[in-house]
Parts: structure tokens; sequence; C-alpha cells
């Protein structure tokens, strides 16, 4: 019986990699980089990643049968193929929401830094467009995107929403 080959996979900016660019384990271990698709970019990338794992999982499937892997392991790995699958979809179908302009009009304040992303997404601009709006560079907003507004003030949370054509209020529930 012949060792299983690895063959390397191509680099996809989708899949979160080691500072080598290699993904540990491979692609059926492989998780979305993001939590969810920021840019027309992203999206590219995630087509393809659905791509590289259909094929992937044809061939390793494939290649582990005629190695003599036994059936059980056979259906976990598949399972885990399918479950990076599901996830990337679950991505797209969440974009493409986004940019039909379908949004939840109302979301918890822990989820408003992810939601400023989602809402520049559904009003159909691009970070370029939201950064011109802001009167800030370019990398500034896909700076504060990657890091989904880290130490987000209201402040600065207010100028986007106003540049976005947006206003919030705040409903305060208690228990």
């Amino acid at each position: 019986m012949s060792q299983p080959q690895i063959i390397p996979r191509p680099t996809n900016p989708f899949w979160q990699q080691g500072p080598d660019g290699a993904i540990r384990g491979g692609l059926r271990n492989a998780v979305p980089a993001r939590a969810f698709i920021r840019t027309a970019e992203d999206r590219r990338s995630a087509e393809e990643a659905i791509t590289q794992l259909n094929r992937h999982l044809v061939r390793d499937l494939r290649e582990m049968e005629d190695n003599g892997v036994p059936e059980e392991m056979l259906t976990r790995i598949e399972a885990m193929y399918l479950e990076r699958l599901a996830e990337v979809q679950a991505q797209l179908a969440a974009w493409d929401q986004l940019k039909k302009g379908e949004f939840a009009q109302q979301l918890p304040l822990s989820e408003l830094r992810a939601g400023l992303v989602r809402l520049r997404i559904a009003r159909g601009l691009t970070q370029r467009q939201l950064a011109r709006a802001l009167g800030v560079a370019d990398s500034t907003v896909s700076r504060d995107e990657q890091s989904l507004y880290e130490g987000l003030t209201f402040k600065k949370a207010n100028r986007i929403l106003e540049a976005l054509g947006v206003t919030a209020t705040v409903t305060l529930t208690l228990p």
C-alpha cells in the first residue's frame, strides 16, 4: 500500500493560515479567516474556497479509499469537508442578503461593531466610498473593519452611521 501523497493547497486569503502560508491539517481542518465576508475580494476568495473544497473532497476521499482507509474514517473526513463547505456557503448567503440591502433593523449593542461592517455592505458602499464619506484614508476603513472596529467609541460609531445615512437609537430594557 503506497503512502497518500500530500498535495499543497494553493493559497487563498479566505482561509486562516500559519506564518508560512500553510493551513495546518489541510483543507478539511481549515477555518475561515474572518467571521463574515466584508469585501468583493473576500467573496471571490470564498467562491474559490468552495471550488477548492469540492476538488479536495473528491480527490482526497478517492485517494484514501484507494489506500484502504476504513469506511468509518472516510465518513468522518467527508463530514469535516461538508462542514467547511456549509460554513463558506453560509457566509456567501449572508453576503448576498446584505448586498440586496437586507439588514436586521435591530441588533444587540454587543454586535454593533460587526453590524457597522454589515450595514456598509447593505447600503451598497465599498470601503473606499465609506472612507471618502468619512474623510479618512481607504486604509483606515479597511484596518477598522479587519479589527471589527476594535476600541470603537460612540462618537466614531455615530460618524460612521451618519456617513451611511442611518440613524440609531438605543433602547434600554430592564429585566
